[in-house]
C-alpha cells in the first residue's frame, strides 16, 4: 500500500511539469562541422599563399625594406575578397538550413513532452513562430558572415606586424595557427550558443501559444565557468513573457534562459490552472530539486 501512494505521488508530481526542452546534441554537432569545415578550408588557403609569398620575399622584409609591402597587400586583398564572397553565399544556405532542420526538431520534441507529462492537445504552430524563424536566419547569416571578417582582419594584423618588424617566416607560420585556433573557438561558440537560444524561443513560442504562462529556472551545470547569479536562479518561478532578473552587476535586467552569450541554462513549463502553492519553499524555489551535476538539478 505505502509503495501503490508513492507511485501515485511520484505520478501526479510529474505530470504538474513539462520536463526541461534540451537543445539537439545532433544538430549543434552538425552545424559545428560545417562552420569548422569552412573555417579550415579558408585557414589553409590563406596560410599557403601567404606563406609562399612571404618565402618569395623573405630576404627583403628581413632586411626591412618597405616596397614588398604594397605586393603582399594587394595580393592579400584580393584573397580576403575571395573568401569573404564564399562566406557570404555560405551564411544564406547554411543558415536556413540549420534553423529549418532545428525547428522540426524542437516541435517534435515539444509534443513528445507534452505527451510525457499526460497532456494531449491538438498541436499548431502559433504564427509567432515565423518571425523567430526569419529573425533567427538573419542573425545566422550574419555571424557566419563575421567569421572571415574577424579572422581576415587579424591576417593583416599579422602580414602587417611581420613586415614592420622584419619577422621570418616561421613567425608568421606560428601567428597563423594561433588565430585559425581562435576562428575555430568561434564557430564552435556560434553553433552551441544559436543553437541554445533559438530552441529556447521556439519553446517559449509554443508553450505561450498554449496558454502556458509560468515556468521554473533550470541551471544545467553545464559550463565550466557557471554564471553565480544563474546558480542562484536555479528553481526559481518566473513568467515565460518576462523572464527572471538576473542580479549581475553587467546584466541588472529580467532575461531569459539561454538568452545571454554562451548559457545554457533551461526551464520546466507549469502546467496552467494547477495548485502549486505546496511546491515553492520558503526561498521561492521549487521544493523537491535534486542536484545532479550531469541533468537538470530538479525533477517536479
Amino acid at each position: 500500500m505505502a509503495e501503490e501512494k508513492k507511485q501515485t505521488r511520484s505520478r501526479v508530481r510529474h505530470t504538474k511539469t513539462i520536463r526541461p526542452l534540451r537543445p539537439s546534441a545532433g544538430l549543434e554537432a552538425w552545424y559545428r562541422r560545417e562552420l569548422k569545415k569552412a573555417v579550415k578550408e579558408m585557414s589553409h588557403s590563406v596560410e599557403y599563399w601567404l606563406r609562399a609569398v612571404y618565402r618569395r620575399r623573405e630576404d627583403e622584409i628581413i632586411a626591412e625594406d618597405a616596397s614588398p609591402a604594397w605586393n603582399i597587400w594587394d595580393d592579400l586583398k584580393r584573397t580576403m575578397k575571395r573568401w569573404q564572397k564564399y562566406f557570404d553565399e555560405l551564411g544564406e544556405r547554411l543558415a536556413r538550413r540549420f534553423v529549418g532542420r532545428l525547428s522540426k526538431a524542437e516541435k517534435a520534441r515539444f509534443e513528445q513532452a507534452l505527451k510525457d507529462a499526460g497532456w494531449t492537445v491538438k498541436f499548431r504552430t502559433p504564427r509567432g513562430v515565423n518571425n523567430i524563424l526569419q529573425s533567427a536566419i538573419i542573425e545566422n547569416v550574419n555571424l557566419i558572415k563575421s567569421i572571415p571578417e574577424h579572422y581576415l582582419t587579424e591576417v593583416q594584423s599579422i602580414v602587417n606586424v611581420g613586415i614592420q618588424n622584419g619577422k621570418d617566416l616561421d613567425y608568421i607560420t606560428r601567428e597563423l595557427h594561433k588565430r585559425y585556433e581562435i576562428t575555430e573557438r568561434r564557430a564552435n561558440m556560434i553553433a552551441r550558443d544559436q543553437n541554445n537560444k533559438i530552441t529556447a524561443a521556439l519553446d517559449r513560442e509554443h508553450a505561450s501559444n498554449l496558454g502556458i504562462t509560468d515556468a521554473v529556472w533550470v541551471y544545467t551545470y553545464g559550463s565550466k565557468e557557471p554564471r553565480h547569479t544563474h546558480v542562484e536562479m536555479d528553481g526559481k518561478r518566473f513568467k515565460l513573457s518576462e523572464g527572471l532578473y538576473d542580479p549581475n552587476p553587467k546584466v541588472a535586467r529580467k532575461i531569459q534562459p539561454a538568452e545571454l552569450i554562451n548559457c545554457r541554462c533551461m526551464y520546466r513549463r507549469l502546467l496552467p490552472e494547477m495548485d502549486y502553492s505546496g511546491d515553492f519553499d520558503a526561498n521561492g524555489k521549487w521544493a523537491d530539486r535534486r542536484q545532479s551535476p550531469d541533468r537538470p538539478n530538479f525533477e517536479g
